[in-house]
């Protein structure tokens, strides 16, 4: 009885901070680099899953489970919450034709993620919620520098809710739903605008200092996801995990300053800003696992994910109170985007040295969705491979998962016409490399 009522304090306890956390983790200007699924997508969604490479979906036992296979939350016995957060470092060099290195500005965006999960004692039954970021971007380049016309600061910053149910279907299967509530809070777009050029379009040609652009955008969307997680024999699991497409109608406003001379007769004065409206799809995607345990402290897995990030194929931006003459000079450079497909493969193991000490070390490659004629210094994103290594110290009620995930993005030789519209080019050689650190903190109540 005594047990009993400690664990309703513990569980009451538990329940109101973790309301507080929510708030604060909401409050957050969460931001990421793109990384993971390539394009926008952030596969950071938990530190012992990067660890061993991102492959867990048929592993797939504590409550990050929520973001690679829901089914997995059967697994967590118990009522848990897991907080982590990852800290990523990117950086791009940039080499023009002529030999001239620039370097893009380091951003160390924090990216937290949430999770609680419950497992009836007597019940096949679980369910949990999880407050992830799974895409994001944050780039920036200096407002002096070759992309300045282009990009100097490009934010894509969401949020995402997935309340999950799962249940045990037999001793062998179990499955998962969820719904994938997501928050696009915040898309900012900056660069500088070359004043002289746009004078020169509208037949009046003169010097003139740059100006500034802004997009700035938001809205919400509603998808859904499921998972299976079937385990044949006690040394072999497998896994599938799906997220549905999530159309966003996205709300803001386009800002200039620092016109002159023709160009600001054009847009009635030095600033200008109008509503700005348009529609985003986050893409589908689908992942297919297998794991391998032949022994109680060894494990192998391997994970394939498919991206639609063709769904992402223009820059569908319009202003509707714009007049003819403003639209055109507002339209987005380039205007096209012709993403494709992508996947990625991630492959790692786990080894437990002692009951308490566990080391896992894994594997990623993914493919980029961006074309060349397309590449835009805003996501200067290349195929990577990536090389992790990770650990835990577990206890009966308590944990700490870590991972360091050194990212290699393959080098990109970009001749393309992103640019041209303001007189400016981003031709030339990409290479970036990221540091990523991430750690989730475990209890069990």
């Amino acid at each position: 009885m005594h047990n009993r009522d400690t664990q309703g304090i513990a569980t009451t306890f538990f329940l109101r901070y973790l309301g507080i956390t929510m708030v604060m983790l909401l409050s957050l200007n969460i931001s990421a680099w793109a990384l993971g699924s390539a394009g926008l997508g952030n596969g950071v969604l938990g530190a012992k899953a990067l660890g061993q490479g991102n492959a867990f979906a048929a592993q797939a036992d504590d409550p990050s489970a929520i973001a690679f296979n829901p089914a997995g939350i059967t697994q967590v016995e118990g009522t848990w919450v897991s907080i982590g957060g990852t800290i990523e470092a990117p950086r791009t060099t940039y080499t023009n034709p002529g030999g001239v290195e620039t370097k893009s500005n380091i951003q160390t965006p924090l990216v937290p993620n949430l999770y609680f999960t419950h497992h009836f004692d007597d019940k096949p039954i679980a369910y949990g919620v999880g407050f992830t970021s799974p895409y994001g971007l944050q780039t920036k380049w200096g407002t002096d520098t070759f992309s300045r016309y282009v990009a100097t600061l490009s934010k894509f910053n969401m949020f995402m809710a997935n309340p999950t149910l799962a249940f045990s279907v037999n001793d062998k299967t179990s499955v998962g739903i969820g719904l994938d509530v997501i928050d696009l809070f915040n898309v900012d777009l900056q660069k500088q605008v070359n004043v002289g050029a746009v004078n020169t379009v509208l037949g009046a040609p003169s010097a003139a200092p740059d100006g500034s652009a802004r997009l700035q955008a938001g809205g919400t969307g509603v998808g859904f996801n499921f998972g299976v997680l079937y385990k044949p024999h006690p040394m072999h699991s497998f896994g599938l995990a799906y997220r549905s497409p999530i159309k966003t109608d996205v709300e803001g406003y386009q800002e200039l300053h620092g016109l002159s001379g023709a160009s600001a007769a054009a847009f009635g004065g030095s600033d200008f800003r109008t509503a700005a409206e348009g529609k985003f799809t986050f893409p589908q995607n689908a992942t297919l696992a297998y794991s391998f345990q032949p022994t109680d402290r060894f494990r192998w897995n391997a994970d394939v994910e498919w991206t639609e990030w063709s769904v992402f194929n223009k820059l569908d931006v319009s202003f509707p109170q714009a007049n003819a003459l403003q639209k055109a000079l507002l339209v987005q450079d380039p205007p096209s985007i012709q993403w494709t497909d992508s996947f990625s493969v991630g492959t790692g193991a786990s080894y437990q040295f002692t009951k308490i000490i566990t080391g896992r070390i894994g594997y990623i490659f993914q493919q980029s969705p961006i074309p060349d004629s397309t590449f835009s210094t805003n996501l200067p994103d290349g195929g990577r491979h990536e090389a992790t290594i990770g650990g835990s110290f577990s206890f009966e009620r308590f944990g700490i998962d870590w991972a360091y995930d050194a990212v290699f993005e393959n080098t990109r030789t970009i001749t393309n016409t992103v640019g041209s519209t303001s007189g400016s080019s981003i031709n030339g050689e990409y290479e970036t490399f990221v540091n990523v650190f991430a750690a989730n903190v475990n209890w069990k109540f």
